[in-house]
């Protein structure tokens, strides 16, 4: 069942991006490097963050881990979109999965 639900979500994700991808291409039918980071950023911020508020009340006794969870990833953005103003750095940041282990 959980393996479902994820699948389900992840073909509910691939839509969302074909569909925002199919928007940005529009009746170019060209598949550039721009459309592919604008639907990226559409998905993260129209899907992917407003998805954790849908999510949220099915986590259980998970649920009150979602606060500082938000709190740390709005953290770790804001220091990387600061720190891209420093030589030899991109607008890139890579976390390990067990960065809190």
């Amino acid at each position: 069942m959980v393996l479902g639900r994820a699948v389900t979500g992840n073909v509910r994700a691939f839509i969302s991006a074909c569909n925002t991808l199919v928007s940005y291409v529009g009746s170019d039918s060209n598949l550039t490097l721009l459309s592919l980071e604008n639907t990226l950023k559409s998905l993260s911020t129209e899907y992917y963050w407003p998805l954790l508020d849908e999510l949220e009340p099915k986590l259980g006794r998970y649920e009150p881990l979602v606060k500082p969870a938000r709190e740390v990833a709005e953290f770790i953005y804001e220091s990387v979109v600061t720190d891209m103003t420093l030589p030899n750095y991109g607008p890139s940041c890579l976390i390990h999965r067990d960065l809190w282990m």
